[in-house]
């Protein structure tokens, strides 16, 4: 049975925290929304399994897709996997969960290295990319090689049928264990001088 209040009601933004009364440390970034997700005895023991905040989704069908599970986990919550389909489904879900990449963006182009130098400059032109990975397949999902940048071909002294692999810079070339080592050796000349 609904209950109506006499009174006006009222939000956030109507009130007001009384100045020189509030603590310094009594921020929004202070609060913290940790939630246990498993019983535990508070004071006693630490909590093997908490949230960063406190939103889960439903076992149901209609609600706990892969979908959801992606966006919950992302913003630091849960989803639980209903249980009336096959296992199969089950795994399946599970595992296009776990394959989200976050921050990552599928890229839409991308060449395969036995591409020429003429389809470099016509997919530069259509979507304005100036740096494209090269991958194995041709495929945003395929093995990286490398990468083509302007700086790696020049139109005026190039054969428009020159293939990628030719002129790619390699990935290989610029792995993290490359890049630590050139910045270790731009530092240690820098400090000669």
């Amino acid at each position: 049975m609904a209950y109506y209040f006499d009174e006006p009601s009222h939000t956030f933004n109507e009130y007001l925290l009384v100045p020189g009364h509030t603590p310094a440390d009594c921020v929004p970034a202070a609060v913290s929304l940790k939630t246990p997700l498993v019983k535990c005895r508070k004071g006693k023991e630490e909590c093997p399994l908490t949230l960063s905040v406190p939103m889960v989704s439903a076992i149901i069908a209609a609600v706990s897709g892969d979908k959801m599970a992606v966006a919950l986990a992302t913003e630091g919550g849960l989803s639980f996997i209903y249980g009336n389909q096959s296992i199969e489904d089950e795994a399946a879900m599970v595992a296009r969960v776990k394959d989200y990449k976050a921050g990552f963006v599928t890229s839409d182009v991308n060449l395969s290295p036995d591409d020429t130098l003429e389809q470099v400059v016509a997919l530069k032109e259509k979507r304005g990319h100036s740096t494209m990975p090269v991958t194995a397949d041709g495929s945003a999902h395929g093995k990286l090689l490398g990468i083509v940048t302007e700086r790696d071909y020049r139109l005026s002294r190039m054969s428009m049928d020159e293939i990628v692999a030719d002129f790619m810079t390699p990935r290989n070339w610029w792995s993290p264990p490359t890049a630590r080592r050139l910045k270790r050796q731009t530092i240690s000349f820098g400090s000669a001088s």
